[in-house]
């Protein structure tokens, strides 16, 4: 073998190759072992490599776990990771991808998807930076004259899923190691955000999820409630909504 094939930065990337493609360049470089011969040593760090990403994939999908059980999530973690070598060297960001792949492959049973949709969501929530946030206190002391034209950003980690399933009770069931009804397909937006260090989750309907949609999209806040002037509890409701964000600690700061 030539000097070139035993440097340490060419048995690292061939290592690595044979690691995430099966690459052989590196066999001829790995000595066997009494009866242990040099492609089945390799193979102990091929598979080390697949089972320790197959169990921060348990770990970041837990309830998905449960809901699919042992075999099928299984079966389906480790083609994923098959599709998906790690690109980042922190673990937690593994496993973005796998709602997408997971609604790719099986498009009739979206559920998994939305659950799997809902658990990074939380996880992202529970990671995204502090911020402080303003209470009722806080809106109280806002001048009249400014909600013509003020808007509010949201906290860090707070996000809106748009779902094809009731995937909140489905979670909670399986939260409390409770069995689950069968979920309902409907179409669900799901807030997430965090309070404190605890991530939460509610359903909201239409109406709010596309008042917070134009607040995220740098609408002030009385364009965001436009579509409630027709209503005759409009006014009532939007005050609700400020109220109900407000104590939730969904709201950081005001825009103006």
């Amino acid at each position: 073998m030539s000097t070139e094939h035993t440097s340490l930065a060419w048995l690292q990337d061939a290592l690595h190759q044979h690691i995430l493609h099966g690459d052989e360049r590196v066999v001829e470089a790995v000595q066997s072992q009494g009866s242990l011969p040099a492609m089945d040593r390799l193979k102990i760090y091929r598979d080390a490599y697949r089972w320790r990403l197959l169990e921060v994939m348990q770990d970041h999908f837990a309830q998905t776990h449960l809901y699919l059980g042992d075999e099928f999530f299984n079966s389906e973690a480790l083609a994923f990771i098959e599709a998906h070598p790690s690109e980042h060297h922190s673990l937690r960001d593994y496993g973005l991808a796998w709602p997408d792949w997971l609604s790719g492959r099986y498009p009739d049973d979206t559920d998994m998807a939305d659950l799997a949709s809902l658990e990074w969501a939380l996880r992202s929530a529970f990671d995204a930076p502090d911020r402080p946030t303003l209470g009722l206190a806080d809106l109280g002391q806002l001048p009249a004259e400014a909600w013509a034209t003020l808007g509010f950003q949201l906290a860090p980690g707070a996000t809106l899923l748009h779902l094809n399933h009731a995937i909140a009770p489905l979670w909670q069931s399986l939260h409390a190691e409770q069995t689950p009804e069968p979920v309902q397909a409907m179409p669900t937006t799901v807030l997430v955000w965090r309070q404190g260090w605890q991530p939460h989750f509610r359903s909201i309907d239409r109406t709010e999820a596309a008042a917070l949609q134009a607040l995220m999209a740098g609408q002030s806040f009385s364009d965001a409630c436009a579509p409630l002037a027709s209503a005759a509890d409009g006014e009532a409701m939007a005050g609700q909504w400020l109220r109900t964000w407000a104590s939730e600690g969904l709201l950081a700061s005001v825009q103006v």
